[in-house]
């Protein structure tokens, strides 16, 4: 059943974030065709026009991502979707695992936006530029002190799932806010309510994980030669880059518990109009 649900929760969901998809793909493609060419104002036009599609994609992608939450349970369609042969928790399982997949095509589209804007502005100077900074580092002796191609490869991987877990803390906290709004002592003003839970839970664990993440041995550690994660906080390392991710875990424990604590509510004590 829940494969059904992440069916429709794709179908659903592509309808609202599908048409800024397409429209930044049709202006990349101008702008390529555009540099190809060389016609300079409708690049820079292109370039503005990208710039700006990609906030609204990211703004859209999220609107759509809480519209649909709050549209399909505690909408129009909640008694439908409450009356289904599953749990409340499927039905949430489902929605997180598809949000946190929109947030990832966001981010994958706008690298692959801007990359598509370096190649516009640069053009055929884009290689030698590059070779050029390689050149400079080599001059400088600073090649020695860049991270391997395998520790640049562990940080991805590492950098990819921090990206995940801060995904599930950003749905975390919306969707326990909307359905906290949606109880039967607050229903009464669901998206005002909506805003001050998340504000105010947000703001609050905030508060904790900022002091934890610069003070508790736990960090992200980047040398020449490896990427590891060490029992020491980012304010004592002598690694060439050093990122505390104790704060990080933190506030994915608190979601991953406000998701859980989300799917009890919504089987026991959300009101659905």
């Amino acid at each position: 059943m829940l494969g059904k649900l992440i069916k429709h929760e794709i179908r659903h969901t592509f309808r609202s974030v599908s048409t800024i998809y397409i429209v930044l793909a049709a202006i990349s493609v101008a702008l390529l065709i555009s540099s190809a060419v060389g016609i300079t104002v409708f690049k820079a036009l292109a370039n503005a026009a990208l710039i700006i599609g990609t906030i609204v994609m990211a703004v859209m992608t999220l609107v759509a991502i809480i519209k649909n939450f709050s549209d399909t349970l505690y909408g129009r369609q909640g008694y439908l979707s409450f009356t289904l042969p599953v749990k409340g928790s499927s039905l949430l399982l489902s929605k997180i695992l598809i949000s946190a997949l929109w947030l990832l095509c966001a981010v994958i589209l706008m690298i692959l936006v801007y990359i598509v804007m370096y190649i516009s502005v640069m053009g055929e100077n884009g290689i030698e530029s590059l070779g050029t900074i390689k050149n400079l580092v080599e001059d400088m002796g600073l090649a020695e002190l860049l991270p391997s191609k395998g520790a640049i490869i562990t940080l991805l991987v590492i950098g990819a799932m921090l990206l995940l877990m801060t995904f599930i803390i950003l749905i975390g906290f919306i969707y326990f806010s909307i359905t906290v709004a949606n109880t039967r002592a607050l229903q009464s003003h669901p998206k005002l309510y909506g805003i001050l839970v998340f504000l105010g839970s947000y703001i609050a664990v905030n508060a904790i994980s900022n002091p934890i993440t610069e003070k508790f041995p736990l960090s992200l550690q980047v040398t020449s030669d490896k990427v590891y994660i060490a029992a020491a906080s980012m304010t004592e390392s002598e690694a060439m880059f050093s990122y505390g991710i104790a704060g990080v875990l933190f506030k994915f424990i608190i979601a991953v518990g406000l998701l859980v604590f989300t799917g009890w509510i919504m089987e026991h004590k959300v009101n659905v109009k």
